[in-house]
């Protein structure tokens, strides 16, 4: 789980390291395999019962299928994560929104961070992953892997 408790933190910083597979349902409904353990590792810094500042960075090792030769290969996917967390009443009536910011309801002692992972992690996964920049594909005619056999479409 993927979850801090803020009350239990003692004043100045503290430091976390979550650990998570993919049976989590974050990664259930994505068309990405892990290729092992991710983490979220960084500290909170309390600064009294009403504002928090989490920081830290993603690390997921996920295997994905290359766009050329369609091979399968790992990649780590890595995000730095910043979030200021505040309790509602200490919210700014005029204020904006804003993304980076989550304000915690009255009694709510933890914070839930799957949405936060989930949201770094695709904005981080690679729009066209490629096992290497030299990959040559597969030949559209024959289909072959043109990083391991030449062409045997005849001429």
């Amino acid at each position: 789980m993927l979850k801090i408790d803020l009350f239990g933190l003692k004043e100045g910083i503290n430091p976390f390291d979550l650990s998570f597979s993919g049976d989590i349902p974050l990664f259930r409904q994505l068309d990405v395999a892990l290729a092992g353990e991710g983490s979220l590792r960084g500290s909170v810094d309390k600064r009294g019962e009403e504002f928090f500042l989490l920081s830290g960075s993603l690390s997921v090792p996920v295997t994905l299928s290359c766009r050329r030769c369609l091979r399968a290969f790992d990649e780590e996917i890595r995000s730095a994560v910043t979030l200021v967390v505040m309790r509602r009443e200490s919210r700014d009536p005029g204020g904006a929104e804003d993304e980076d910011l989550l304000y915690l309801s009255p009694g709510q002692r933890e914070i839930d961070l799957e949405d936060l992972v989930r949201e770094h992690f695709l904005l981080n996964l690679p729009p066209y992953p490629l096992c290497s920049e030299e990959c040559r594909g597969l030949c559209p005619g024959c289909g072959a892997d043109l990083n391991d056999e030449n062409c045997r479409c005849v001429e």
